[in-house]
C-alpha cells in the first residue's frame, strides 16, 4: 500500500474541513470528499487495521451517500455527521501519516 498517497489525500480532506470555510461549509465538505475518494480509491480494508478500517468505512458511507453530488448532500448533514465525517478523515489521516514515516525495522 502507499501510505504516502493515502496520507496526502486525507491530510488535504482534513485541511478542507477546517475553518474558515472560504468557499462556504457545503463546499468545502465536497472539497475533502473529492480528497477522501482519491485517497481511497484503491484502498482495500485489508490493507488498513481495524481501527483505520472502520475509519474509511465511515467516510466510503458519505462518498456512497453522495450520488446527488457531494455539495448538495452535505447541505443537508446533520452536526452529528459532519462530526463523524470530520473524526474519521482526522483519524485516518494522521494513522497513514504514521505508517508513511513508521521506521521499518531492518
Amino acid at each position: 500500500m502507499e501510505y504516502r498517497r493515502l496520507s496526502e489525500k486525507m491530510s488535504e480532506a482534513r485541511r478542507h474541513l477546517m475553518l474558515p470555510h472560504l468557499k462556504g461549509e457545503e463546499q468545502s465538505i465536497a472539497d475533502a470528499l473529492i480528497e477522501c475518494s482519491a485517497g481511497l480509491r484503491d484502498v482495500t480494508d485489508e490493507e488498513l487495521d481495524d481501527h483505520a478500517s472502520a475509519c474509511a468505512k465511515t467516510i466510503r458511507a458519505f462518498l456512497d451517500a453522495a450520488a446527488g453530488g457531494y455539495a448538495a448532500k452535505a447541505a443537508g448533514y446533520t452536526p452529528d455527521e459532519k462530526i463523524s465525517l470530520g473524526n474519521a478523515v482526522d483519524e485516518l489521516a494522521s494513522w497513514a501519516t504514521f505508517k508513511f514515516y513508521e521506521p521499518t525495522s531492518v
